[in-house]
């Protein structure tokens, strides 16, 4: 542990024990000790946890790289759009809706960059979160990419979406409603299922593209809102050849539950 990050735990243990003699005396140790010990877990154990990271990390890269690569080609598209939306964000000519009279505040373009950038950084999201093994956490985070490309087919196919997106409030309710009336990832879906039936495409499954949206969409919520079987899988994360994972998450808690310093260090050391 670095020194300033130490002293940062140190100060935060003196603070406590200030303001709570009671739990300090219940740990049978002074406010140095206890940030000794804290940082001897840090170091030691969540090291461990850490470094069991890193080994996920290099064997999914390698097991999982070939089957990344179609999603790495969809990826670097999307950092090309990115990227030309970022050097035309302020050029007169539109990279969307050319001839439409449409308000330059915001510009369209900057709008193009906004979503473009937005979608890029998630996909990066889901990259680095499926090769460093959180698997449930990646589908979670796929869920917001299925929602932006989305979105973002629409407002550059629907003039009226467009106008709506720009759209912001103050009061969260009216935000709400607006979001919900307009913006919404089932408003979004429905929107593009119009689009396909004025301009329909063959694809060679049983499944028409609206069936799929939804069977996929509802499975990936799932790792958003609570769901008991798929914590269940959360917290069972497999490793590169599809076998269970040995989950240390039980006995970092059990040391919490006996350190309750380890506890907020754990909660809230990253912060700092």
């Amino acid at each position: 542990m670095r020194s300033e990050k130490y002293e940062l735990l140190a100060a935060a243990c003196r603070a406590t024990a200030t303001g709570h003699p009671e739990l300090q005396r219940s740990q049978g140790e002074s406010s140095n000790d206890s940030a000794k010990s804290i940082e001897k877990e840090v170091s030691g154990f969540l090291g461990a946890v850490l470094k069991d990271r890193e080994c996920v990390y290099n064997s999914a890269e390698k097991a999982l790289q070939p089957l990344m690569f179609l999603y790495d080609l969809s990826l670097l598209q999307a950092c090309d759009m990115s990227n030309f939306g970022l050097k035309n964000a302020d050029h007169r000519r539109r990279v969307i809706w050319p001839d439409s009279p449409l308000s330059n505040r915001p510009s369209p373009n900057a709008i193009f960059y906004v979503l473009t950038s937005n979608l890029a950084q998630a996909m990066q999201a889901f990259r680095l979160l499926l090769l460093h093994g959180f698997e449930s956490q990646a589908r979670g985070t796929f869920r917001s990419v299925v929602e932006i490309a989305d979105l973002m087919i629409v407002v550059l196919a629907s003039e009226a979406t467009y106008g709506e997106y720009i759209k912001s409030f103050e009061d969260p309710k009216a935000s709400y409603q607006h979001w919900k009336r307009h913006l919404s990832p089932s408003v979004i879906r429905a929107s593009l299922s119009k689009l396909e039936v004025d301009n329909p495409i063959a694809i060679p499954i049983d499944m028409t593209s609206d069936e799929i949206r939804k069977d996929t969409y509802s499975w990936l919520s799932k790792f958003i809102h609570v769901d008991f079987v798929a914590h269940i899988v959360a917290a069972h994360p497999s490793d590169s050849d599809g076998g269970l994972r040995d989950s240390r998450c039980s006995e970092m808690w059990a040391r919490c539950r006996r350190r309750p310093w380890l506890m907020l260090w754990c909660t809230f050391g990253s912060a700092c």
